[in-house]
């Protein structure tokens, strides 16, 4: 067990040098939001456990509803969508980890799933109107602000309906291809009732 919590927590990522646990959880007053744990390896076993004398500390905790973070490659910046504007609609920021400084919007007309191509020069995200989006990002000494370019639009495709908590596609390292979870089969499903039905003997 690496936290309990009022929850329930999501796991969305671990940093690139294994040390934390990104994950989603609930308020009941600032809706959800992102926390990281410090974990590390216990003993022979090899497995994960609460880093002793550290807590989890959040990361984005608004209330707005936060969700379904990534870290940057390099571990500088952290990429998640929030609701912030009130709208209701979300929209994809980036701000700087471990801090300070302030989130910036990445998408335009709306976003989610943000997810990082593996050499931090990209990052995705999946558009309201169904496609997904690229954002060059150019690299900056050290850790000056974070330069992004104008989304620009991929390919369409239909993830899967009511799956808002998880990301739906992963890009290869060099960002030249990419899994998607698709909705393939949106038919209702049928279902048959007989009545005064009488089992055999």
């Amino acid at each position: 067990l690496l936290l309990s919590t009022i929850g329930p927590p999501v796991a969305n990522d671990w940093s690139p040098d294994g040390h934390l646990l990104l994950y989603r959880d609930i308020d009941p007053r600032t809706d959800t939001d992102l926390w990281v744990v410090p974990v590390e390896r216990e003993g022979s076993s090899g497995r994960m456990r609460p880093a002793p004398g550290q807590k989890a500390r959040a990361v984005a905790n608004t209330p707005s509803a936060e969700m379904n973070g990534q870290f940057s490659p390099d571990g500088a910046w952290i990429a998640f969508e929030s609701d912030e504007q009130g709208s209701g609609d979300f929209q994809v920021y980036v701000q700087p980890f471990p801090g300070p400084g302030e989130r910036r919007q990445i998408s335009i007309d709306g976003g989610r799933y943000a997810r990082w191509r593996r050499d931090g020069t990209e990052l995705y995200y999946y558009a309201p109107d169904g496609r997904l989006m690229a954002v060059p990002i150019r690299p900056s000494p050290g850790k000056g602000p974070l330069d992004a370019g104008a989304p620009v639009p991929l390919f369409q495709v239909q993830a899967q309906p009511g799956s808002g908590q998880r990301h739906q596609y992963i890009a290869s390292n060099d960002g030249q291809r990419f899994l998607v979870s698709t909705a393939t089969n949106t038919s209702p499903v049928v279902v048959t009732m007989i009545v005064n039905w009488t089992p055999p003997r």
